[in-house]
């Protein structure tokens, strides 16, 4: 998905802060919030910051992270959401939080 992106943010991976923004809900319904875009632009004009974004995944794609135990990983560079020093959720509708528990899970944080 990341590659298919027409995004004007520079993403520094090697930035002191590794920040992940969480949305709990799937990328095709996270990407249609504004404010996580602003969110993930501001923190990325920073220089002693990176923030990369974790989505739930679909229902077909979360079996197979079942089946294979694969953690949550980030759009940008693939990192485990464990292995980031800032984990923030940005939550917009009520029903998204009860994807948090289960988010939770699949990260193994």
């Amino acid at each position: 998905l990341y590659k298919d992106e027409d995004s004007r943010v520079t993403v520094n991976p090697h930035a002191g802060q590794k920040v992940a923004i969480v949305y709990p809900n799937t990328y095709f319904v996270g990407m249609s919030n504004l404010g996580l875009h602003i969110i993930y632009e501001e923190i990325n004009l920073r220089n002693d910051s990176v923030c990369e974004r974790i989505f739930l995944p679909e229902k077909k794609e979360l079996e197979a992270y079942d089946k294979t135990k694969t953690p949550l990983m980030s759009v940008e560079t693939q990192r485990p959401m464990h292995q980031f020093d800032v984990v923030a959720f940005d939550v917009t509708f009520e029903m998204d939080y009860f994807h948090i528990p289960l988010i939770d899970r699949k990260s193994v944080v």
